[in-house]
């Protein structure tokens, strides 16, 4: 992807490049917003490893449901014109709200082939961003992961 190299690029745009081959993929259901945040290069590949991360941790689970439908969500907008939120949504086998903190502490896992790093990552990616991360149980069964960070203001000289 050349795309690294511009000033900045909506929050869909960062998003879709990572949906767009894990869908080929898995043949999961991804929808998006028509909301247009913008992110700075730098800020891109980060975030695109927090998507990609979060993407990942919903197939996996989803992976040992049977009777749901296996649709993953992930949308995007802002809140208070001040933060993008990105929101990543599964189907899958969900977890306990008394782990809701513990799954982001490090090496805490709850996959058999885990190493409980990833969503810590996640979220020392997002807090570098003055964000944040979180997740709560879905109501229909499976996972919502959220992250906010600040829009920035971009320079329209470019």
């Amino acid at each position: 992807m050349n795309d690294e190299k511009r000033s900045g690029d909506s929050i869909d745009a960062t998003i879709g490049d990572v949906s767009d081959g894990s869908q080929v993929a898995v043949g999961k259901g991804i929808t998006q917003t028509q909301t247009r945040p913008v992110v700075t290069a730098e800020d891109r590949v980060q975030l695109q490893q927090v998507v990609l991360n979060l993407m990942m941790n919903g197939m996996d689970a989803m992976a040992g449901t049977a009777s749901r439908t296996k649709e993953l969500l992930i949308s995007s907008g802002t809140e208070n014109s001040t933060q993008i939120v990105v929101r990543v949504e599964d189907g899958g086998v969900g977890f306990s709200p008394a782990i809701t903190e513990k799954i982001f502490e490090p090496f805490f896992t709850t996959k058999p082939q885990g190493i409980g790093m990833g969503l810590s990552i996640s979220r020392s990616i997002v807090e570098s961003h003055q964000g944040r991360l979180w997740a709560t149980p879905r109501p229909s069964g499976g996972a919502i992961f959220q992250f906010t960070i600040p829009i920035r203001s971009q320079d329209s000289n470019g």
